[in-house]
């Protein structure tokens, strides 16, 4: 069995397929942990920062952030800030037993992870995300509609051009990237012919499923050296790469730096959990 460096907390809501859970928070420091499910962050106000994976950024009222399973994150510092959160499962945006598009925005590890509202705008989210909390707890399809509307008004321009192919592409490798993703296989289970496969990708992703696996698995391993103590060799192997010299080669080529080195820089964040 493939041995993982010490996780850092996980955050656990208890989420039925298709459900959704929505909390108001004011805090001045959160500690750095993820969660399996999805999460759209609202920030209501400003003070303290975000850390999500490698990045620091001021938390700014009206920032909407698309928080993913593979997105470690905390908050730090600062006056009190104020932001809502809708936790999600990932079925609670599927139509017709196909994920919606909006999907792309927590899983693609190429996107941004969050995006600033106009003050109108704003308004709008929140009186959007009022009328879904007060309809979660009666009528469950009601307020899963309502959060894919929310989640079409706030989505950065050209989201919605994601097919069902790629989206079913990103989600198998989101949730399988440790092991040996195969093209061939994700073909066949598609009734479609791998070239045909590579040929979608390519035109509606721009990229290729190999470089979408091996930006997952990098994403996963920027997170482990962030987030917790373990070896270089524990991170490779956490984060689905077998190959030493291969996980370093492609580490720089994807990130301009060394695992070792992105360690150092980033130690001064505090997001290290200790075990």
């Amino acid at each position: 069995m493939m041995k993982r460096p010490h996780a850092e907390p996980r955050l656990h809501i208890e989420l039925s397929a298709g459900g959704l859970h929505i909390h108001r928070s004011a805090s001045a420091s959160v500690a750095v942990h993820r969660h399996d499910f999805l999460e759209l962050m609202l920030v209501e106000k400003s003070g303290g920062r975000h850390w999500i994976n490698d990045r620091s950024v001021p938390l700014t009222k009206g920032d909407v952030y698309f928080i993913g399973s593979y997105h470690a994150h905390a908050i730090t510092g600062g006056r009190r800030s104020s932001y809502r959160i809708i936790a999600f499962h990932p079925d609670c945006i599927a139509v017709g037993g196909q994920l919606s598009p909006l999907y792309a925005l927590f899983c693609d590890p190429r996107r941004a992870p969050h995006v600033h509202l106009s003050a109108n705008r704003f308004r709008h989210v929140c009186a959007l995300i009022d009328f879904i909390e007060s309809s979660a707890q009666e009528q469950e399809a009601a307020s899963a509609r309502a959060l894919e509307a929310l989640l079409l008004y706030i989505a950065p321009a050209r989201t919605e051009t994601t097919g069902p192919i790629p989206l079913t592409v990103l989600r198998h490798i989101d949730e399988h990237f440790r092991s040996d993703v195969r093209s061939d296989a994700l073909a066949s289970s598609l009734g479609i012919s791998p070239s045909r496969l590579a040929q979608i990708m390519h035109t509606e992703t721009g990229t290729s499923i190999k470089d979408l696996l091996l930006r997952r698995r990098i994403a996963e391993a920027k997170r482990f050296l962030l987030t917790t103590n373990g070896t270089i060799g524990e991170v490779m192997r956490g984060s689905g790469f077998n190959d030493a010299s291969y996980f370093q080669r492609t580490f720089r080529r994807l990130t301009d730096t060394t695992p070792q080195e992105f360690r150092r820089t980033h130690a001064h964040t505090g997001m290290q959990s200790r075990p």
